[in-house]
């Protein structure tokens, strides 16, 4: 009985280490360029959302391709992390910062976003996948590169959108990208709804 109970305790120890290297490692390995160990992180129909785009994890994959990986001009930054485990299926919350290097015309900006990750995973005979990564963006900033420019600020056309993506979005519609509708569930309020579906799952 007491062998028993502790090897289901080990296994459950070890369940969620395993997810919480998948979450420690994502933001390296997108930020370094190695790319193909990042799809490895997914579930074969695994799925990403961010402030620019919402669809299949490949499709983000081969955008990530298109960009300067291993430039440093973007930096995911893991804060740790908590799991819940439940047979094959598991949810993750977890902190990121999320730090680049932008362009609104020819000011050069540092864009910043404090966010706290959603993940649901899936044990597949390759080990723990992300089957869904949803990020909340609880604040943001926008910081000038050269003190000494100008930069003019009007945040008035995304007052509907979280106030912690609002800076994000600004500058990805200056860049000339339009701000797909899902951020506007990329707060607490709106993913309520999506979480509660998740929680059950997890327990399906």
């Amino acid at each position: 009985m007491t062998a028993a109970v502790g090897t289901t305790l080990d296994r459950s120890i070890l369940d969620r280490m395993e997810i919480l290297e998948v979450l420690a490692g994502w933001g390296v390995l997108r930020d370094s360029g190695q790319l193909d160990l990042l799809g490895e992180c997914f579930a074969p129909d695994g799925v990403m959302h961010t402030s620019g785009s919402s669809g299949p994890a490949s499709r983000f994959i081969e955008n990530a391709r298109k960009s300067q990986p291993g430039s440093g001009l973007a930096q995911h930054i893991y804060g740790g992390g908590v799991v819940e485990v439940a047979g094959d299926r598991a949810l993750a919350q977890s902190r990121m910062l999320v730090m680049s290097r932008k362009k609104v015309g020819r000011i050069a900006v540092d864009l910043t976003g404090f966010v706290l990750m959603f993940d649901r995973f899936v044990r597949t005979p390759q080990g723990w996948r992300i089957l869904e990564r949803f990020p909340l963006y609880e604040r943001d900033r926008l910081d000038l590169v050269d003190r000494a420019d100008s930069l003019d600020i009007d945040l008035s056309p995304f007052a509907a959108y979280p106030q912690g993506l609002q800076h994000i979005a600004f500058v990805q519609r200056a860049g000339g990208r339009e701000v797909p509708a899902n951020v506007l569930s990329m707060s607490a309020d709106g993913f309520a709804a999506t979480h509660a579906e998740w929680r059950r799952w997890l327990q399906g």
